[in-house]
């Protein structure tokens, strides 16, 4: 009677035991679910919005939110930056009554995209955050067609001017107003710049930069967005005889608009090649520009002097050989 007693109470030790197990295991699944569940309402939103960038700005299919959220680089700072430009430049670039205040007489005849003569696609490739020699001394070591676009002089890239001088063909990377980028440049483009200020900086620039065959913009997705303020730059840009090729860090730049008001040459960036520090990310964007090259005749491709990007770049000439790489001074010429 006794061992049935006690055998009897080690069963129901045993089954309470059990449901104690299940209980638990039960809310933990629960409270991961919640979470899960939270996460994914908190973010599902600003999710659908980054893979509705990803084809514009060729941002890889593998960012994730976190990496947006916690990453200090310049990637995370401009896709910010791009969904903030989406959402606010709608209403400008529908302005299509819009004259320009320039003074100086729009009276020469429109600029048109260069035709080459034979069928070979072109690709021309700008490094752009160029800055320092050891960004030259690298750039000059990969023995490609590659064309530099130099920061302006400033105090922290007080040696740009001399830098050039060293170069068959560069450009020259301007700093332009930003919607959310927090690392601002010495002497930005801004909105709220009249004409006669943009008219010193690019004045400025003319100087130090004489042979510049364009300029191109870093950051800048307000300013570029922002008809008064590219309307402005444009009458600049005319005074000075210099080109512009848009960056495109915003979904409605204006560049185009600007080509048919002033009777410019207004080349757009295609493919950014490297938002991903990842090698083969890189080579896998050179291919994308060959294949825009060959469908369009030509193709601009932008990337930065990453390690990443130099070794990418080297490894992937054998790639580059369905293209020929031009410098893009050869497309004005």
């Amino acid at each position: 009677m006794k061992n049935k007693i006690i055998g009897a109470i080690l069963i129901a030790l045993f089954i309470i035991a059990l449901i104690t197990t299940a209980t638990f295991i039960y809310l933990s699944l629960f409270h991961d679910n919640i979470e899960k569940n939270s996460a994914t309402k908190n973010s599902g939103t600003i999710l659908q919005e980054l893979n509705k960038t990803k084809k514009d700005i060729d941002l890889p299919l593998e960012t994730t939110i976190l990496e947006v959220k916690a990453s200090k680089n310049i990637l995370a700072t401009e896709v910010i930056d791009y969904e903030n430009a989406k959402k606010i430049n709608f209403k400008e670039s529908n302005n299509s009554k819009f004259i320009s205040k320039c003074q100086i007489k729009q009276d020469k005849k429109p600029l048109k995209p260069k035709v080459f003569n034979d069928k070979t696609a072109r690709l021309v490739i700008i490094m752009d955050d160029i800055g320092n020699s050891r960004q030259v001394q690298h750039l000059k070591e990969l023995g490609m067609k590659i064309t530099p676009s130099i920061f302006p002089s400033t105090k922290s890239h007080p040696n740009t001017p001399k830098f050039a001088k060293s170069f068959k063909c560069y450009m020259v990377h301007v700093p332009m107003e930003a919607y959310h980028f927090n690392r601002v440049e010495e002497n930005t483009l801004k909105v709220s710049d009249s004409l006669n200020k943009i008219d010193q900086k690019i004045s400025s620039i003319h100087k130090d930069f004489p042979n510049a065959v364009a300029i191109n913009n870093h950051t800048g997705s307000k300013f570029t967005s922002n008809i008064e303020a590219m309307d402005r730059l444009f009458c600049t840009l005319n005074k000075y005889h210099i080109h512009f090729i848009d960056s495109k860090t915003a979904p409605h730049t204006l560049g185009e608009k600007m080509q048919k008001i002033h009777k410019s040459l207004v080349y757009t960036r295609d493919v950014f090649l490297d938002n991903k520090p990842d090698v083969d990310y890189i080579i896998t964007q050179i291919l994308k520009a060959v294949k825009k090259a060959k469908r369009k005749g030509f193709a601009i491709a932008i990337c930065h002097p990453r390690k990443e990007t130099f070794k990418a770049l080297k490894s992937a000439k054998n790639l580059l050989e369905d293209v020929k790489l031009i410098y893009a001074k050869e497309l004005y010429e």
